[in-house]
């Protein structure tokens, strides 16, 4: 089984937004999930505050378990762009809420166009 969520026009700065989520339920307690995740965008205002550190992470109901960095330098409208991902053994084979973040350290924003942003799923059963 997979699924797949790509997300809307999205701006942050150095609190996390979501970029995607969704819920899914393993198809047994054995299950395992692979997650990955991406984004991409650019630097779309900049003050004297670059570099600028822009994190994705991957969360699973509300908790983060893997996350990527990345740096941006230079002017505003430089481009970023990051993967993440995740292998999730044995959780419960009940519903469960996946969603990718994205933040950046400086009060630059960070922006996410639509469309740049997914986050996949693939349940296999590790027996």
């Amino acid at each position: 089984n997979a699924t797949y969520s790509s997300q809307s026009n999205t701006n942050a700065t150095t609190s996390y937004v979501e970029l995607v989520s969704f819920t899914y339920t393993p198809a047994t307690a054995n299950s395992g999930v692979g997650l990955v995740g991406f984004a991409s965008g650019h630097i779309s205002s900049s003050t004297s505050d670059l570099p600028t550190t822009i994190t994705i992470q991957i969360q699973v109901d509300g908790s983060a378990v893997a996350t990527s960095s990345g740096i941006a330098v230079g002017t505003a409208e430089h481009f970023w762009n990051l993967q993440v991902m995740f292998a999730d053994i044995d959780r419960s084979a009940s519903s469960h809420t996946y969603s990718l973040d994205v933040k950046g350290t400086t009060v630059n924003t960070v922006s996410v166009p639509t469309g740049q942003a997914g986050l996949g799923l693939v349940d296999f059963d590790n027996g």
